[in-house]
């Protein structure tokens, strides 16, 4: 009779996570219940996975990105799982990059600044959130429309920032049919708002590209799950439409 009623207790705790991912997505979720929301996939139903979720976390430093960037072995001998946790858990990142790849087999028109928000979410999904990582997007034109071509890792960094050269941009760049480009980075823990160091960059790269005929239509903040971007708050005289 305990054990049933145990049962019923981890039961009523995996609809409860299920029906708050349904309401809202990932949105106030801690990486622990991120971790145990997968978890209940490759758990037995009557298993608490409250303690493996724990354990994985803590073997890769308290980092969900660490623990999905990880190979399968490196989760099992870590983690203490099975091969089918590992793989499922090895699996999250290799999904996400996949899923930013092939966003680019079917056109993606960047229209306005709502259309950009999106796009860079969608990239950062793969980003670890507590290190500083700049993203130039490349965007060509077909017809009338600006449209996603590829992204870029400039730098990564600590979140004390990164530095970004005109070294960087011409030694990792083939700007060949490029029209248009964005920028993005990361805040990890900090302030939404630009720096006067983000707007000094900006500003050298978006000189510079303009001088390769390459306009910058945005540069984009992420922090958390909000933006900030340059071209909504008028800075560096940014924007979506030709000026």
């Amino acid at each position: 009779m305990a054990n049933d009623s145990g049962a019923d207790v981890h039961k009523g705790h995996r609809q409860r996570i299920r029906q708050r991912f349904i309401r809202s997505g990932l949105k106030g979720f801690s990486d622990h219940e991120i971790l145990e929301l997968l978890l209940f996939y490759s758990y037995h139903p009557r298993l608490d996975t409250n303690v493996p979720a724990h354990r994985l976390l803590d073997a890769f430093g308290g980092s969900l990105v660490a623990l999905f960037n990880a190979s399968v072995e490196e989760i099992m001998h870590k983690g203490g799982v099975s091969e089918k946790v590992a793989v499922q858990l090895s699996m999250v990142s290799q999904l996400a990059k996949y899923y930013v790849e092939k966003m680019n087999d079917k056109p993606v028109a960047i229209k306005n600044v709502s259309d950009a928000m999106k796009l860079v979410k969608n990239i950062y999904l793969a980003e670890d959130k507590h290190t500083e990582v700049f993203h130039m997007i490349l965007l060509r034109e077909k017809g009338k429309d600006k449209v996603f071509d590829r992204d870029i890792v400039l730098a990564r960094g600590d979140n004390a920032g990164i530095d970004i050269t005109l070294r960087d941009i011409v030694e990792k760049i083939n700007f060949k049919d490029i029209r248009f480009v964005i920028l993005a980075h990361n805040h990890p823990g900090g302030t939404l708002k630009a720096s006067p160091s983000d707007v000094k960059t900006t500003m050298m790269i978006k000189n510079f590209l303009l001088d390769l005929g390459i306009r910058v239509l945005d540069h984009i903040i992420v922090c958390d799950d909000r933006c900030y971007s340059f071209a909504q708050n008028r800075l560096c005289n940014m924007g979506y439409k030709e000026q």
